[in-house]
Formats: C-alpha cells, structure tokens, sequence
C-alpha cells in the first residue's frame, strides 16, 4: 500500500479561473489592479507567485512520498530475506544436529522431548 499523493484538486482549479479573469480585468483597464484591502496588497504577480510556491510544495510532498514507498518496500524486501534466512538457519541446525540437541534448542528451536503432549479427556458416559 503506498501513501496517498496529494493533487492540487479544486484549490487550483479555482486560483486558475481567478489568474485569468485577473489577467483579463488588468488587460481591460491598461493598467495592473490591486486586489487587496487596506494595508495590503495582491496583485496578479502575487497570486500568481502563491500558485507557483503552492504547485511545487505539492510537487516535493509527492517526491517525498514517492522515496518513502521506495524505502518502505526495500524495508519489506529485507524483512523477508531475514526471515528467510532465519528459517534456513533453524532447518540447517535440524539437519546438521537433530530435532533433539541442545544445539537446535539454543538457535531457537523446541526439541521434540520438550513438546507438550495433548492429554486426551475421557469420554464422560451419557
């Protein structure tokens, strides 16, 4: 399962309508419009700056993403082949001491004399 990139989606859609309605309304008056309140600014450079700042903070947060899925599977590819390894070694001490040594006891293995027998219940009569 990998992460979920993010898409700039609606928020972008909506800044892109804007950018062109702006672009147009400036070319409409000659002139570059202030859009902002008092105290403040925003021009069609300042939207369009945010939109540029926006697309590339989403552009490095994907290749982030995309690294962490790359490690996360090289992560799983080396937990198996330990694993594997781990089921090897158990096997290889099997063969090499028996099922019954301490040596396969102390690589982790439970010796056929320590295994817990099933005791079986009577058959209570009816």
């Amino acid at each position: 399962m990998s992460y979920k990139r993010k898409t700039t989606g609606k928020v972008m859609d909506v800044a892109q309508i804007r950018l062109a309605a702006m672009t147009q309304i400036d070319a409409d008056k000659a002139r570059v419009i202030d859009y902002g309140d008092t105290g403040s600014t925003l021009t069609k450079a300042d939207y369009q700056a945010q939109m540029t700042l926006y697309s590339g903070l989403i552009a490095s947060y994907n290749k982030l993403l995309d690294q962490a899925d790359t490690l996360k599977n090289n992560i799983a590819d080396a937990e198996t082949k330990l694993n594997n390894m781990s089921v090897g070694i158990l096997a290889g001490g099997s063969a090499k001491f028996g099922r019954n040594s301490n040596e396969f006891q102390e690589l982790g293995g439970t010796r056929i004399v320590d295994r817990k027998r099933p005791v079986r219940q009577p058959k209570k009569a009816a």
